[in-house]
């Protein structure tokens, strides 16, 4: 049935698989494990695996890049030396420094009768049963492992609406009794894991658009008031020689010191949140030194802005109107 899908026009790759994208260990996470020459204290703090039994076409239909060393062939099957692919993230964890190739591990302590696994390839990591946080992988044939697989995955550039006829036929052609009875975009099976996060950027992004605007209203009612309690004072200076540009960079100076000043104050209050933002963020620090800088641009700009009106009428204040007021 691969061979078949693989030779259609169209197909790019295809491969079987235990589980869909994004769905959580459900059950196949790998138990503890021991790597060969690996500290038996230290094998009991080995993290969790995920586990994935796959078949030799699985890593170039996912487009999973190639570290080092190889992925599978047809010849890892029953009898064939049992042999592993682990992700790069794990190699790293594990065989600190040194190459993982050749090296082997086992599932449980060192005196457990499961057999000895040979790595022959490292590939980079994937975050293919979680979005939000990658977690190592440990690659098995699916030929010495568990051949069931219930799902097929389809790399294709063609519509939808194309691929799903002709999957259905060639899976029918190998056995009429089976029938492909759901097809999914990989975009769909994103809509679950990205719902929270988006949902938090959403208010996220609303809670920072209302704040920046009360910022600028507020601004700006000061900006206008505190320039209309000056107007004796800059109807003296333009009495005395000040031009229009002279009064406008004066209020627009002290408009900005203040937006500077609040800026400062600003960016205290985002160090000290920090670690309540955390848990809100996806591989972003709360600590991003261009997200801070440009959100305090962006209040100094909207500072700009509010200063600029009370500071433009401030240039048409009339001297004389102003001095011989009471």
């Amino acid at each position: 049935m691969i061979a078949r899908l693989e030779s259609t026009p169209g197909i790019e790759g295809a491969t079987a698989v235990n589980t869909p994208p994004f769905a959580g260990t459900g059950g196949w996470e790998a138990p503890a494990f021991t790597a060969e020459g690996q500290d038996p204290g230290r094998a009991e703090r080995n993290p969790p695996l995920n586990l994935e039994s796959v078949r030799p076409n699985y890593f170039s239909t996912f487009e999973v890049p190639l570290v080092r060393g190889r992925v599978f062939t047809p010849f890892d099957r029953p009898g064939a030396p049992s042999v592993a692919v682990v992700s790069e993230d794990l190699a790293t964890r594990t065989w600190p420094g040194a190459d993982p190739v050749g090296k082997r591990l086992k599932f449980g302590r060192y005196d457990s009768r499961d057999p000895w696994l040979t790595v022959v390839g490292v590939v980079k990591g994937t975050r293919y049963r979680e979005l939000a946080e990658p977690r190592p992988t440990l690659y098995v044939p699916a030929a010495q492992f568990i051949m069931a697989a219930p799902m097929l995955v389809l790399r294709t550039r063609l519509p939808l609406a194309r691929v799903a006829p002709l999957a259905r036929a060639r899976v029918q052609a190998v056995d009429p009794n089976v029938d492909v009875l759901r097809v999914t975009p990989f975009a769909e099976l994103l809509e679950a894991p990205l719902a929270r996060p988006r949902f938090n950027a959403f208010l996220i992004d609303a809670f920072g658009v209302t704040a920046l605007v009360l910022a600028a209203i507020g601004l700006y009612a000061v900006m206008a008031e505190h320039v209309r309690q000056r107007y004796p004072e800059l109807g003296v200076r333009m009495a005395l020689g000040a031009t229009g540009s002279d009064v406008l960079r004066l209020v627009l100076g002290e408009g900005l010191r203040l937006a500077g000043l609040g800026a400062v104050i600003g960016l205290a209050g985002a160090t000290a949140a920090a670690r309540v933002l955390r848990s809100l963020m996806f591989e972003v620090r709360p600590l991003d030194p261009t997200s801070l800088l440009g959100a305090a641009s962006l209040v100094m700009g909207a500072s700009l802005l509010a200063c600029y009106a009370p500071a433009r009428r401030a240039t048409r204040v009339d001297p004389v109107a102003v001095l011989r007021a009471p």
